[in-house]
């Protein structure tokens, strides 16, 4: 009886050892992989870092923000040679002279390809597996953000998708006419007419010391609270940053970044069902409202948050929609005083 005993135990304490082992085998297999696709990956990037090519005019380019015509998402070319920055998607054309640019931005955003699927992968394979699928599935693509000035001289920022080496190419075409967005200031002196009972100025959007804010969440954030409804915002007119007539508004607004967490798709990618919860972007921003006489009629800091399998640069729309209901509590209280 012993022996048997002893048999079984054997046995038991063997199977135990081999699946611990086949385990064991799977996680070194997954981590070999994980470290080749990296070892490839930096290789490639020393080997074919971009360079700018003279030759070229124009890129495959899809719109973000920033025209008032064009449909956001929509894809399309993208010439920037001559006195014109042109971009053609579908049936609209819209230009922007050399001359209006402010500044020229160049950013990367990385992104899980497959979508709902790859993230149901990631659940259904086992023993990490689903680091591997998350790990050489991710795509890195380039960001190119133009802000320029109308005629009024309101900033506009537009922003693009492409191919990363095509966004560094049209930057560093781009760079050479372009000045820092803190160049432009709002205009000064009497205001001819008072603006718009419910109107408001955006002064200024702002880094707080130490904060670095990448120009194409400052960008999609700012544009997109230019665009929200007036039933969203209570405000009859949003002037934009620069306007002649924004310094004339009762209102003036002022948006200050003072925290800025930038999440990586990679990893939350790469992380499993914790992937869900890691690499989050968050982005906080100190919203102050004033009188012309520069009292404060409201003041609060906001958040935006963008967690899962989306991409990141949506946690600025998601802040902004947010800063859309302070500037309609700030009339509300403007207007009761």
């Amino acid at each position: 009886m012993p022996e048997r005993l002893f048999l079984r135990n054997h046995s038991i304490i063997s199977q135990f050892e081999d699946h611990r082992e086949q385990r064991r085998w799977v996680r070194m297999t997954a981590a070999f992989v994980i470290l080749s696709f990296s070892g490839v990956a930096a290789a490639n990037a020393q080997q074919n870092r971009p360079i700018a090519d003279p030759s070229r005019n124009s890129v495959n380019a899809r719109y973000i923000v920033g025209f008032d015509n064009v449909r956001k998402g929509t894809d399309g070319d993208l010439r920037y040679r001559g006195d014109e920055i042109v971009f053609a998607g579908g049936s609209t054309v819209e230009k922007i002279g050399r001359d209006q640019l402010v500044n020229v931005a160049l950013g990367t955003e990385r992104a899980e390809k497959g979508g709902t699927a790859g993230q149901v992968a990631r659940f259904a394979i086992p023993y990490g597996g689903g680091a591997v699928l998350g790990a050489v599935s991710e795509k890195e693509v380039g960001i190119l953000t133009l802000d320029f000035r109308d005629s009024r001289g309101g900033l506009h920022s537009a922003v693009f998708l492409m191919a990363k080496s095509d966004a560094f190419e049209a930057s560093q075409t781009l760079q050479s006419n372009s000045v820092a967005v803190d160049a432009v200031q709002r205009p000064t002196g009497d205001c001819q007419s008072q603006a718009a009972v419910g109107a408001m100025g955006v002064t200024d959007i702002q880094a707080a010391p130490g904060i670095t804010m990448p120009a194409e969440y400052r960008a999609i954030m700012y544009e997109h609270l230019l665009s929200l409804p007036e039933d969203k915002t209570h405000t009859s007119t949003l002037f934009r940053i620069g306007d002649a007539s924004g310094r004339c508004a009762p209102l003036s607004l002022s948006l200050q970044i003072v925290g800025l967490s930038k999440g990586n798709a990679a990893v939350r990618a790469s992380s499993g069902p914790i992937g869900l919860f890691a690499g989050v972007t968050s982005i906080r921003v100190r919203v102050t409202v004033t009188e012309q006489s520069g009292r404060v009629v409201f003041t609060s800091v906001e958040k935006g948050t963008r967690r899962g399998d989306k991409e990141s640069l949506n946690a600025a729309v998601s802040v902004a929609d947010k800063i859309g209901k302070d500037l309609r509590k700030a009339q509300e209280v403007y207007a009761s005083r």
